[in-house]
């Protein structure tokens, strides 16, 4: 490779390629399929950090994701065979470290990055099956293919942000909102182009709860630009909030951050509303929605960002509150009791962070009443199994949040 100039380095790269194609839907060709990848992997390599992200390289990835979705394809037909599905895997493997080679795309530059996350984002099934395609096999096929390409977009992520953290550590920088050494992601114009932001927020109420509580660890990772995400990631009442170590001085507010969430505010909320009040959310995606909507919150630091997420607490307060006056078995008694613990949760760090005197007051009454009276309705109890004592099918306004009052 070293013989050939730079700007001629793809040529060789979509010969590899027109190569590979040939060998796809060969049976007993899986070793050649991986042995020609591993050669495209150090062809990428070399001439990548020369030449960056171009039409060319995206093109080469939109046929290497093309491959990916016919070697799950090829793998589910082969399903009863362990060794050649063992195979396959190993391909597919292959194909995902050079889309995400470790040494060239945590280098890249955010748009750049973002480039090549866009190009994984219009390759998900969601965006290529018709109704009448959807079988059992195909549905479990495109669900973990689906999984692969969601997870393969956090790893991007993280790797980037990896990088960013250890050269803010290497050069002393103290880590706040922005850093014009070492944090580059700065804008959410650039974070969230709507090529990303759109399909991102409609798979928030994908039927999966995996899906699901992949696309918010994604959306954290994305708009998370201080790190705060560990310190949110658990649904929790502390009695102190400094412990959680979050800013006790609001930054200034940007303005590209508050056009963001003015132009795509009520699109994120309707989104996270459905999902919300999906019946089969787990733990874990209820802890991730909490994270999220805090870290929205704050990130915007925005009086009207901040009314619409409580505006947007009430209603789902409201929702799930008629859906047990009729009646409605939508969600588990224990996911009716989680969404009223995750919404106390979040009132009480955020009418304590922005010193809301009043409201900080009324939700402090509003918790010990449920200490008292329905301590199901609060963290930690609300996510632990429940007895039939507590299967109640209306509760006490005291121990309810009202619109009104806040």
């Amino acid at each position: 490779m070293n013989s050939i100039k730079y700007h001629n380095s793809y040529v060789i790269i979509d010969l590899l390629l027109n190569h590979l194609e040939k060998y796809l839907d060969i049976g007993d060709r899986t070793n050649i399929k991986t042995s020609i990848m591993n050669v495209i992997h150090d062809s990428l390599v070399f001439a990548a950090p020369n030449t960056g992200v171009g039409s060319t390289m995206l093109g080469g990835i939109t046929r290497l994701l093309e491959c990916l979705k016919k070697s799950f394809q090829i793998a589910s037909r082969r399903s009863r065979t362990p060794s050649k599905d063992q195979n396959e895997q190993q391909f597919q493997t292959a194909v995902i470290n050079v889309i995400v080679p470790e040494d060239f795309a945590e280098k890249l530059p955010d748009f750049q990055m973002m480039e090549i996350i866009k190009c994984i984002v219009t390759s998900l099934p969601i965006y290529h099956q018709s109704i009448q395609e959807k079988t059992k096999d195909s549905s479990d096929t495109n669900l973990k293919f689906q999984l692969l390409l969601l997870k393969t977009i956090q790893n991007i992520i993280l790797k980037k942000r990896s990088r960013q953290s250890t050269l803010t550590n290497s050069s002393k920088v103290t880590t706040t909102y922005s850093s014009e050494q070492s944090n580059e992601i700065t804008s959410t114009l650039t974070t969230f182009p709507h090529q990303l932001f759109d399909p991102l927020i409609k798979m928030m109420s994908a039927s999966e709860s995996e899906v699901r509580l992949i696309v918010l660890e994604i959306l954290q990772l994305l708009v998370d630009r201080r790190y705060y995400a560990d310190k949110l990631c658990k649904i929790r009442i502390p009695k102190d909030i400094s412990q959680l170590g979050l800013p006790t001085e609001t930054r200034k507010s940007r303005l590209f951050d508050i056009a963001f969430m003015k132009k795509f505010g009520h699109q994120f909320c309707s989104q996270l509303y459905k999902c919300i009040l999906i019946e089969n959310n787990t733990k874990k995606n209820f802890y991730a929605i909490y994270c999220l909507m805090n870290l929205v919150t704050i990130e915007a630091n925005d009086q009207d960002v901040l009314v619409d997420v409580i505006h947007f607490c009430l209603e789902v307060q409201s929702a799930i509150i008629k859906m047990m006056d009729e009646d409605q078995q939508k969600l588990s008694k224990i996911n009716y009791h989680c969404i009223h613990a995750l919404i106390a949760a979040y009132f009480n760090l955020i009418s304590k962070l922005y010193d809301i005197t009043s409201f900080s007051r009324y939700v402090d009454q509003v918790i010990r009443n449920r200490e008292l009276h329905a301590p199901y309705l609060l963290p930690p109890d609300a996510f632990h199994s429940i007895s039939k004592e507590n299967l109640l099918k209306h509760i006490s306004k005291k121990c309810l949040f009202s619109q009104e009052i806040i």
